[in-house]
């Protein structure tokens, strides 16, 4: 039976006055066999012009998840949710085919989506069709892979979840493929055989989309009724309330973990962004956290509640089986294809990551672009750009138990995912994890324990954070003033060699405090978050408990007392090395090299450089040549050729002041600090003069406080400076400046009450104590520079 008749027979039938009905908008019950009737061939879609009040698509669909699509829907029209991982697009295929037969002339036209491609010509029954493609009817089509939506994912274990995790399903959609990343799909089930010549070899499901709808994320549609703001309150403000939800409303089974579900909560509640306070511009409100330390310590099973097991609040990932697009995303030059990975799929949600520390050093580099930039970018074969903006969890295990380390914060630093202090930044919150934290006993007796508020409230709860927009977020005079008063107590914890606490502190307390206003459900009579003094005192605390349960401090101590150099160090080390040593050195003074590449720059082999260098260096404690790694200098090392390219310790001539070090024809070099204490304990001893006096930058003309200011004497070093930065002004005692001195950059004689004193000879004697050489005027009277010294210090019995 021919499909036009078929339509012919539904609208002078029974289904025909429904769908009549249908359309003039009354509430009319389709039979499973009038829905299966109008699928066949797919009828609804002629009836589509008939009908234009009816949606076919809706009226006719299964809604179904799309990790629970089966063989029995094949020949269906079902519905789902999904994500767009990829896509082929800048494809075409023939809607209207124009066909002519070679035998008899006999020409068609076929609607090739209802008739389906003819095969035989219908006058001499032979298989001589030829189509036309230029009168031919084209469309633009794309293949579309699909993968379903972390949230529809049911699943009892990790392994199942990553099974149906990482299916990807392929689509066929008439159409440009729709810009987003989650869409509703309505499409035709097909099944693909894997031998078109034998079906009992089996198939695939693939889809025929009849039509893909733009989906907004979860958090993005979201509606908070006034009453339930008002419950929200009464929870979530409540102290006594707070501290049960942080005890057990996450993982509740799992005991003597307060901490690191304390820190998932302000997770969980950070809002994406907002405008920094200080600046004004965007700034990150996600959290990042990292859960590092020993096995089998309840890492994972936290992660898997807050994702599949029970909330279904993000994705998890275990990292070592990723699917094929990985974190990031993976290109197939074939297909001209990208398949967008983990992070650019979650923009906006959350991504929980099990076993990092096994990410590869191609993932972590993609990794650290995301976190940086917000943002991916593909420019290979293939270009394309997807947003990565998220929340994150990430669980690690060092490569040896917390037990063998010193300090707890070791263990997160011995993983090459945080090998580069760069990339400790990028986080917020630190959580380790040690066996003997928690005592056995309580672990072992701590069963059934009930979550203290409705899943579902807290699930809404952290979904509203998700929903807060910038301008949803008020930060005041007084909290921005708390901001920066808690900054400055707390800068004591900031260190450059392993910055778990850094220069970006101001920005990480507010960006937990904000998150411990979305969590205490701090708003306002219009449902604006209100972030307070006492959630910057919150954050505080709790960066301040991160220091002590990490035993950062005592770490950082360790290491500012490690990288000290002290001026017996540097004669010793002086000695001990040559020019190829400081060569080395200062091609690690531009970033961490392999042996390899060393050795090719000094022209000698990576086994020269392993056993002769290394050694020595290592020896003081001036590179780092952990496995791996690469090669780099440490703190002491860059300490020790900030010293040794600025000064040459083999020329020590002493001079006591400014006045006396021009008189020999040397013109001044001045430096301005701040210098190291330990530099200027050195330089003392090296008989370089220091000296201390107000620093005027040229560039801006601003005055700053007291810095340290140097005198070089080295003939050797002098043809570098060339290569330094803008020299500053320096303003010195006029009273003691020698005519050479007016010329010198920088140089002020304002303020000047005396004429500037004049060398009276070379080979003179003082007439005070009878020594030969230089004489100097000081109030009317010649005599040598020790007699001068003694005078300006106001010594009158020379």
């Amino acid at each position: 039976m021919s499909d036009q008749l078929i339509l012919d027979i539904i609208l002078n039938g029974e289904l025909g006055t429904k769908l009549k009905s249908l359309n003039e908008g009354e509430k009319v019950k389709l039979e499973d066999e009038e829905r299966k009737q109008l699928l066949e061939g797919q009828i609804f879609r002629a009836l589509m012009e008939k009908f234009p009040n009816i949606d076919f698509y809706e009226l006719l669909a299964h809604n179904i998840k799309l990790s629970r699509m089966a063989v029995k829907y094949a020949g269906s029209l079902v519905k789902f949710e999904a994500l767009i991982q990829g896509e082929e697009v800048g494809l075409a295929k023939i809607q209207v085919g124009y066909y002519k037969c070679t035998f008899c002339g006999t020409a068609l036209e076929v609607k090739i989506e209802l008739e389906g491609e003819p095969i035989v010509c219908p006058n001499c029954k032979r298989k001589s069709l030829k189509i036309d493609n230029e009168k031919s009817k084209w469309v633009d089509y794309s293949n579309i892979y699909l993968r379903e939506l972390p949230r529809n994912i049911e699943a009892g274990t990790s392994e199942d979840y990553a099974a149906l995790q990482s299916k990807s399903w392929d689509a066929v959609y008439c159409g440009i493929s729709p810009n987003a990343r989650i869409v509703v799909v309505y499409a035709m089930v097909r099944l693909k055989p894997h031998n078109k010549k034998n079906f009992k070899e089996g198939g695939d499901l693939f889809f025929d989309a009849e039509k893909i709808v733009p989906l907004e994320d979860e958090a993005q549609y979201i509606k908070i009724a006034s009453a339930e703001h008002a419950q929200f309150r009464t929870i979530f403000g409540n102290d006594e309330t707070i501290r049960a939800i942080i005890q057990k409303q996450i993982a509740p089974d799992v005991v003597g973990r307060d901490f690191a579900k304390e820190g998932h909560n302000l997770v969980l509640h950070s809002p994406l962004e907002y405008k920094n306070p200080f600046t004004g511009s965007m700034m990150r409100g996600a959290i990042h956290e990292v859960l590092y330390g020993d096995s089998k310590t309840s890492k994972s099973e936290q992660e898997k509640d807050i994702s599949f097991a029970h909330y279904n609040l993000g994705e998890y990932v275990v990292a070592e089986t990723s699917s094929r697009a990985g974190f990031v995303y993976a290109v197939d030059n074939d297909k001209r294809v990208i398949y967008w990975g983990k992070l650019p799929l979650n923009d906006r949600g959350l991504v929980l990551i099990d076993g990092m520390q096994k990410l590869t050093e191609e993932e972590m580099g993609q990794f650290r672009e995301v976190l940086a930039q917000g943002r991916i970018k593909v420019a290979k074969s293939v270009s394309g750009e997807r947003a990565c903006r998220l929340r994150l969890i990430a669980a690690l295990n060092p490569s040896k138990e917390m037990e063998n380390y010193l300090f707890k914060i070791e263990g997160l630093k011995d993983t090459h995912v945080f090998a580069n202090s760069p990339d400790l930044t990028r986080w917020d919150i630190f959580v380790p994890f040690r066996t003997n934290d928690v005592d056995a006993e309580r672990y072992i007796s701590s069963v059934n324990q009930e979550r203290p508020i409705d899943s579902d409230v807290y699930r809404r709860h952290v979904l509203w954070a998700w929903s807060l927009k910038p301008e949803d977020i008020l930060i005041g005079k007084e909290t921005k003033a708390a901001i920066i008063e808690n900054a400055i107590e707390m800068k004591s914890y900031i260190s450059s060699d392993f910055p778990m606490i850094h220069a970006g502190l101001r920005e990480q307390i507010t960006r937990i405090a904000v998150a411990y206003a979305a969590f205490r459900h701090s708003v306002n009579e219009t449902f604006q978050l209100v972030v307070l003094k006492e959630h910057v005192a919150m954050a505080a605390d709790f960066i301040t408990r991160m220091v002590e349960i990490n035993q950062y401090y005592s770490y950082i101590s360790g290491l500012r007392e490690r990288d000290e150099l002290l001026p017996e160090e540097v004669k010793e080390i002086d000695v001990s090395i040559n020019d190829k040593f400081v060569s080395l050195m200062l091609i690690l003074s531009k970033g961490a090299k392999s042996s390899e590449e060393l050795g090719k720059s000094l022209g000698v082999s990576a086994q020269n450089i392993k056993q002769n260098y290394y050694p020595t260096l290592n020896e003081f404690g001036l590179i780092d040549n952990s496995k791996g790694r690469g090669v780099a200098l440490t703190l002491k090392g860059k300490r020790y050729m900030k010293l040794s390219q600025r000064f040459d310790f083999n020329e020590t001539t002493k001079y006591t002041s400014v006045y006396q070090y021009t008189a020999q024809m040397r013109p001044p070099l001045f430096i301005s600090g701040p210098l190291f204490d330990d530099e200027i304990t050195i330089l003392k001893k090296s008989s370089i003069v220091v000296y201390r006096s107000i620093v005027e930058r040229q560039e801006t003309g601003q005055n700053k406080p007291d810095s340290d200011i140097l005198l070089y004497t080295s003939h050797q070093r002098r043809n570098v400076s060339q290569n330094w930065s803008q020299p500053t002004l320096v303003e010195v005692d006029s009273t003691k400046a020698s005519p050479q001195q007016e010329n010198l950059p920088g140089f002020s004689t304002k303020n000047s009450t005396e004429k500037p004193p004049k060398d009276l000879k070379a080979d003179g004697r003082c007439p005070m104590c009878g020594e030969t050489g230089h004489m100097w005027e000081f109030k009317g009277k010649w005599m040598c520079q020790n007699c001068l010294d003694h005078m300006e210090e106001g010594d009158n019995n020379v």
